[in-house]
């Protein structure tokens, strides 16, 4: 299972829903145990999680987490990694909220 990512703007319009594929999920958090310790990274490993809201603080760290993390992710899993990158590092994304299956 993956999960979803609700990105939203300024004034709390939803921008997009974006679906994280399990293989993608797989690849960030079945690698070791790395991924723990990118403190806002973690709060997406659990697939039955609650629901996670990355505000201003916690969106810019989560930004800064998965450009660092990069370089774990295998090549087959780049793509679409860089594609989640890009998603959370829209211009006018202020707040998302992530939801597991």
């Amino acid at each position: 299972m993956g999960f979803d990512i609700s990105f939203y703007d300024k004034q709390g319009n939803t921008i997009e829903v974006y679906e994280v594929s399990e293989k993608l999920h797989n690849a960030i958090f079945n690698t070791g145990n790395l991924w723990k310790s990118y403190h806002q990274l973690r709060k997406m490993a659990d697939y039955y999680m609650n629901k996670v809201v990355y505000d201003h603080h916690e969106l810019l760290e989560l930004r800064s987490d998965l450009e660092r993390y990069l370089m774990f992710i295998d090549s087959k899993h780049q793509n679409e990694y860089e594609i989640l990158k890009m998603k959370v590092n829209g211009s006018t994304v202020r707040r998302i909220f992530v939801a597991g299956d």
